[in-house]
């Protein structure tokens, strides 16, 4: 099997959905509306990447997020706290 020296061998991969109102958390829109929705999935997605980035580096694991968008092709997304860039290739 081929092994990349520069990959740790421990990974934790977070695949989400970057909070587009009307595209994300769809079946609360009739309850939130599509921008309540969409800072739902903004709230729950920081949470997740806050919890991730405490729990990773302690242990020696690789973090890699993943947001399933259009808006990833553009390279950088943006939530409140956390800036993430995407990497082609």
């Amino acid at each position: 099997m081929f092994r990349n020296k520069d990959l740790q061998d421990d990974r934790l991969i977070i695949f989400g959905r970057y909070p587009v109102p009307g595209q994300t958390k769809t079946r609360l829109i009739p309850d939130l509306g599509p921008a309540g929705a969409a800072e739902l999935q903004r709230q729950l997605t920081e949470k997740v990447i806050t919890t991730a980035r405490a729990f990773t580096p302690s242990r020696g694991i690789d973090l890699n997020f993943h947001f399933g968008s259009s808006l990833m092709c553009s390279g950088k997304l943006k939530l409140n706290n956390f800036q993430i860039s995407s990497k082609k290739g």
